[in-house]
């Protein structure tokens, strides 16, 4: 934590939080008067980065306790952070604080930028319990660095137009993928617009066109199981063939991974599944909350927790992809408790999965409609990624001081 004998920039000054900022602490509420959706929203710590909380008050309370959109919160539990609450009017819970500037010198958008820093120091310095605590003295104590208050207001502009950029991309995001479930279910349901004029009732699947097949998972290919190498063999372990466990199966497209093994090593202990091989995890606790399913951009090895399926010359491996993401909900009740407590899928449940299949040509026409949008969200991501970099560069840069802003 600061010491107090940091240089700062010409002009700026060290000052104690407690000296520029009043800290309200928020209440304890009896919880005979919680109520789901009427009342006031009480804030909890789980509750500070969105606009509204999952649990209101009914009773009397202290106005003290109360805050506004745009008041500055911080977190006095676990993960010590601050940040400006996004809803209406509501109640501060015991452990959540709320800083409002003392003086007219200090602009409450700076501050919230400029005490993350000595709050994530803090929280590494706390000793103790699992669950870290912030109390209200040691907030106070937080020293923090405190330009003229122009400069304070041109750090913040700036910061703050990064931090809107931000939140239109994830706005695009999240509109995109929106858009990618409902075109995803329209395409598995309907075909390709205009082409079909017949339908079929289908249990579990729904309406599809009349001229499509269904077939079983079990019948899409080639299912292989794979394995680990030795461990005990380093040599096993340095080669190039990227390696799949359940880890890497975090995006719908797996091109590289963390780990890497020799041909070898592949051969030794695991098996080597084809570009375009469609890989399930179907064992792990993983599976309590997802169903993990992606395709491979190159050949690769992959580990006992994860089944690969290499398709047929008439499956699409996109368009099967497609068709699993598309049932995702139902996919998630396939996991069963091993007699260890691990969830697995046996294969008898995984290889009875329907899937709508309409003929190679439509399903390629559909593969790349889906990867069209699937495209657009990567894309999107990548951007919100470099703009979070951008931030952090600047923050660093104008929270020291190194790079100078006036106010106007």
């Amino acid at each position: 934590m600061s010491t107090g004998n940091e240089r700062v920039p010409d002009g700026w000054r060290m000052m104690r939080l407690g000296d520029v900022a009043a800290i309200r602490n928020g209440g304890a509420f009896p919880s005979r008067h919680f109520s789901p959706n009427q009342g006031l929203p009480l804030i909890r710590n789980r509750d500070l980065y969105s606009s509204e909380t999952e649990i209101r008050y009914l009773g009397e309370y202290d106005d003290k306790y109360l805050v506004h959109q745009g008041d500055l919160l911080v977190r006095m539990d676990g993960e010590f952070q601050a940040t400006r609450w996004k809803g209406g009017r509501a109640l501060l819970n015991q452990r959540v604080a709320c800083l409002v500037p003392s003086k007219r010198d200090i602009d409450l958008g700076f501050l919230d930028f400029i005490i993350q820093g000595p709050l994530f120091l803090l929280q590494h310095e706390t000793t103790g319990t699992t669950v870290k605590h912030l109390s209200s003295g040691q907030l106070e104590s937080l020293l923090i660095p405190l330009p003229p208050l122009e400069e304070q207001r041109g750090i913040a502009a700036v910061l703050d137009s990064i931090d809107e950029a931000i939140e239109r991309e994830e706005a695009v995001v999240a509109a995109t993928e929106r858009l990618h479930d409902a075109m995803l279910h329209k395409l598995l349901t309907r075909g390709i617009p205009g082409r079909h004029s017949e339908w079929q009732e289908v249990p579990g699947l729904g309406r599809i066109p009349a001229s499509w097949q269904v077939k079983k998972l079990g019948d899409a290919g080639r299912w292989l199981s794979g394995g680990t190498p030795s461990k005990a063999r380093p040599d096993y372990w340095n080669g190039e063939l990227p390696w799949v466990s359940p880890k890497d199966m975090k995006s719908r497209l797996i091109s590289d991974t963390v780990d890497h093994v020799s041909m070898e090593g592949a051969h030794a202990g695991s098996r080597i599944a084809g570009e375009g091989a469609i890989l399930v995890v179907v064992r792990g606790m993983i599976l309590a909350h997802s169903f993990p399913v992606a395709v491979l951009d190159v050949a690769a090895a992959f580990n006992q927790d994860i089944r690969a399926l290499e398709c047929a010359d008439n499956f699409n491996s996109k368009y099967v992809l497609a068709a699993l993401h598309a049932q995702k909900s139902r996919l998630q009740n396939l996991p069963t408790p091993s007699t260890h407590g691990t969830l697995r899928v046996t294969s008898e449940d995984l290889f009875s999965v329907s899937i709508p299949l309409p003929p190679l040509s439509e399903q390629e026409q559909i593969a790349d409609v889906v990867d069209g949008i699937e495209s657009s969200i990567k894309e999107s991501r990548a951007q919100t990624e470099v703009l979070r970099s951008l931030k952090a560069s600047a923050a660093e840069a104008l929270l020291t001081g190194k790079v100078r802003v006036r106010g106007k």
